[in-house]
């Protein structure tokens, strides 16, 4: 790790003169997520703005992906990145990112941990460092992964311990405020529904059947699906994590090209158009139980995913009636349409506290009341 302490000593070299400069009223949004800014990020900053028209705000969205160009163009932004966060109040993030973490800044930088996910399922951040690699582990802990947050926001109190653990925070550093995607949920009705049938020709006679698992960062095969999906009654569109979004491996299959495969497009506008969501450890399953439709797991690789990541909620003690093994079952499940929503309901709420059309509001109120304290 050699080579990592040298990159980290360089560029808090390089960091030194950006300091010098004297912050200016703004909030700066970084992100790895996606190439332009989050859903959450555009209701944030509007609201923000309601708040205060006159506030400055900077976007930095970049997503680094395993390729040359990728990693090159990432390196370049830091440049860019370390400027603005030398320069704002104030940052916003929604995941790891290199800067924040193995930069020193200055003292009065306050930077909140806006994570993409609400009740989370697997264990993420600092909870997996005993399930990494030795190498992986000594890595994270070189590249200072999740320090220097100075707030995190959560949905709940049971999710805000889970963030204690994974970012290493303590108690008074969780902001139970709720995220911007549940107020988008609360407040939202299935307008987009029929303009996304047409969008991606799916037939208004069939009931929809969206399918969204989490990473697996290798091949996804969905063989098992294909044989036992009933494609006469239902269609099936496919949502894959970005990451594992170019890895589908029986593309070849005749079968396949009944598939809808969506990429590029908000987990939200995928949900409106759905009957049924089938996902697995994805955090995809609250946006989806909220939204009112039937949501199932399927849960094929639970015990080899429980030694590789961990959970941080077991779905199988805790929600037992919607979690199967096998895809046959699954759509046996669904046929019965005999869904039990109190119940999924009611697993939900256990981990989201603030559902009630007012969350981001009550982030852009705490952080313009953060800027006041600066003296801005």
């Amino acid at each position: 790790m050699f080579i990592i302490q040298i990159f980290k000593f360089l560029l808090n070299i390089i960091y030194i003169p950006f300091k010098w400069l004297r912050p200016d009223a703004k909030i700066l949004f970084l992100s790895r997520q996606a190439n332009r800014p989050t859903l959450e990020y555009n209701l944030l900053i509007s609201e923000l703005k309601r708040q205060n028209n006159e506030l400055k705000i900077v976007t930095i969205t970049k997503k680094l992906e395993k390729n040359f160009i990728s990693v090159c163009s990432n390196f370049f932004l830091l440049f860019r990145q370390m400027y603005h966060i030398a320069t704002s109040k104030i940052v916003v993030i929604d995941g790891y990112s290199i800067p924040i973490s193995i930069l020193k800044h200055r003292k009065d930088l306050i930077v909140i941990q806006m994570w993409h996910a609400n009740g989370i399922i697997k264990k993420i951040g600092l909870q997996t460092l005993n399930v990494r690699t030795p190498f992986q582990r000594k890595l994270a802990i070189a590249m200072n992964m999740h320090k220097n947050y100075s707030y995190v926001v959560a949905s709940s109190r049971r999710t805000g311990q889970v963030f204690e653990e994974a970012f290493g925070v303590e108690e008074e550093q969780i902001l139970n405020f709720g995220t911007p995607k549940l107020d988008y949920i609360y407040h939202r009705d299935n307008y987009l529904k029929k303009d996304m049938k047409k969008k991606y020709s799916i037939a208004s006679h069939k009931k929809v059947i969206v399918y969204m698992p989490t990473y697996r960062n290798k091949g996804f095969d969905c063989t098992k699906i294909l044989n036992n999906f009933d494609f006469d009654k239902y269609e099936l569109v496919m949502k894959l994590h970005p990451v594992d979004e170019n890895m589908l491996i029986n593309t070849h299959d005749e079968r396949f090209k009944k598939v809808k495969i969506i990429k590029n497009e908000d987990s939200s506008n995928v949900i409106g158009m759905a009957d049924y969501v089938i996902t697995d450890y994805s955090n995809i399953a609250f946006e989806a139980i909220l939204s009112d439709k039937k949501t199932y797991f399927y849960l094929y690789d639970y015990d080899e995913y429980e030694k590789k990541f961990g959970f941080n909620i077991y779905l199988k003690k805790e929600i037992p009636e919607l979690c199967f093994n096998s895809f046959d079952k699954l759509m046996q499940e669904i046929k019965k349409n005999k869904y039990p929503n109190t119940k999924a309901k009611k697993f939900v709420f256990q981990y989201i506290d603030n559902y009630d059309g007012h969350c981001t509001e009550r982030i852009a109120a705490y952080i313009l009341e953060k800027m006041k304290d600066r003296d801005v």
